[in-house]
């Protein structure tokens, strides 16, 4: 009876035309984890503003699935409503994109609100590689100016928490000191370890990383460290 019941419940919402705006209840939209870090509270609180003020001028874009609709752009929007709560969110009918068009589309959205970092492009550019994305398409999708600059985002973003905090916590921004860190952490995680005091306070610098890892690659990293 349970199955009948969730079939007779998806028959009841019918598929939309792509293209098409219509108000959905927020309770009906399922957000997906973004690529980048959470929108921020204030972020959102301004926006709820501005809608409270003017009213959503632009919608939502979702596509439907299995009787449901999943967020394809618009969190901040979808946010803010729900902070102000509101139940009704207008929303336009996009097609299904893939998982790798699905990154784009949040990358491109989320660049014209807030710049992203270069750790949350380096996650977004992991995952894109992982969608069996080569360096040169994403490359060019997101302007990096060369699969080189892919290969070396996607090491960052394989990088561990620790190596990330050194962005968010320490703003150590320099890609191509990032890039090395990170493998000094995937090669010699001892030596990572061992000095990333100094790097938090400065005292070693992208020529000192790189004088390491050359010493490294030539000598093996040391025993007891």
């Amino acid at each position: 009876l349970q199955g009948m019941a969730a079939r007779i419940n998806s028959l009841e919402k019918p598929e939309y035309d792509i293209g098409e705006v219509l108000p959905l209840n927020l309770s009906d939209i399922e957000v997906h984890p973004q690529v980048r870090r959470p929108i921020s509270k204030e972020s959102v609180k301004g926006l709820a503003s501005t809608i409270k003020r003017e009213g959503q001028r632009q919608p939502v874009e979702v596509y439907q699935k299995d009787g449901r609709f999943v967020l394809v752009s618009g969190e901040r929007r979808y946010r803010a409503l729900q902070q102000l709560g509101r139940d009704i969110v207008e929303a336009k009918i996009v097609a299904e994109p893939t998982s790798a068009e699905l990154v784009y589309l949040q990358l491109t959205e989320n660049t014209e609100h807030e710049p992203l970092t270069v750790i949350e492009i380096a996650q977004a550019v992991k995952a894109l590689f992982a969608l069996n994305e080569t360096g040169q398409t994403i490359s060019v999708n997101l302007n990096l100016g060369g699969r080189d600059v892919a290969s070396r985002l996607r090491k960052i973003g394989e990088g561990s928490e620790q190596l990330h905090a050194l962005f968010y916590d320490h703003g150590i921004s320099d890609q191509r000191l990032l890039y090395s860190l990170a493998q000094l952490e995937d090669r010699w995680p001892s030596t990572f370890k061992r000095l990333y005091p100094d790097i938090v306070d400065r005292s070693l610098g992208r020529a000192e990383v790189t004088s390491w890892l050359n010493h490294l690659k030539e000598n093996g990293e040391e025993t007891g460290e």
